[in-house]
């Protein structure tokens, strides 16, 4: 027998593909996703079957009061620190904290928008030659928005390494610097203060290499 569904769903609201036995495959629109496909990461600590006090992987919990005290947390190999920051420094401030006075092979950063300042910090550091290679993605809507007016510094000051643009709301750090490959991901963008933030930071090359493999496909189609 033919169910009714009209009384259980309201038919204005959904597309019939969703409730069909039988869902309708519906062709994306061009243009649509800047990625080709979805990525998934699955990790598995197998010292957790063991000893669970022996477990790597969250061991701090962490409030620092500015860039510079996250210093004594960052991760070591194979580890990582979890953090909420009350918005009293910016988060592009942790990258000369993470690189020291030492060089980085790659620094890829993924967010919604930048300052000018953010570009003046990356510019100097290729500069005196402690980022050899510097990669970063933003949001069209930053670039929309401030097309004329931040965006356009940004890549004035970054010259050839201005952002590439997409429909990013990722906000991912990278920092290739080996022993460590640093992957930093949380929820403020380069620019963001006077806020309370959270960001996981992982030293880890498989997380690291995870997240450079989806910014390279955006930079590699950059117009």
């Amino acid at each position: 027998m033919k169910m009714d569904l009209s009384a259980d769903f309201d038919l204005e609201e959904l597309d019939i593909g969703e409730i069909s036995t039988s869902p309708i495959q519906k062709p994306e629109p061009g243009g649509m996703f800047a990625l080709s496909k979805n990525r998934f990461l699955q990790q598995f600590h197998a010292t957790a079957n063991t000893d669970w006090k022996k477990r790597r992987g969250v061991r701090r919990f962490i409030k620092p009061e500015n860039a510079q005290c996250l210093t004594p947390y960052l991760p070591d190999p194979g580890d990582t620190t979890h953090a909420i920051v009350r918005g009293d420094f910016v988060l592009a401030e942790i990258i000369p904290v993470i690189l020291k006075k030492k060089t980085a092979e790659t620094i890829a950063i993924a967010t919604l928008g930048m300052s000018e300042k953010n570009a003046e910090m990356l510019a100097g550091l290729h500069a005196r030659g402690q980022v050899q290679n510097l990669q970063i993605v933003v949001s069209h809507y930053f670039a929309s928005v401030d097309a004329t007016s931040t965006f356009a510094k940004v890549c004035q000051i970054l010259g050839p390494h201005a952002p590439a643009v997409t429909r990013n709301h990722a906000k991912v750090i990278i920092i290739i610097q080996p022993p460590n490959f640093y992957t930093v991901a949380g929820s403020a963008n380069l620019r963001s203060s006077d806020n309370i933030e959270q960001f996981a930071i992982w030293n880890d090359p498989e997380v690291a290499d995870f997240h450079l493999n989806w910014m390279k496909e955006l930079i590699k189609n950059k117009p």
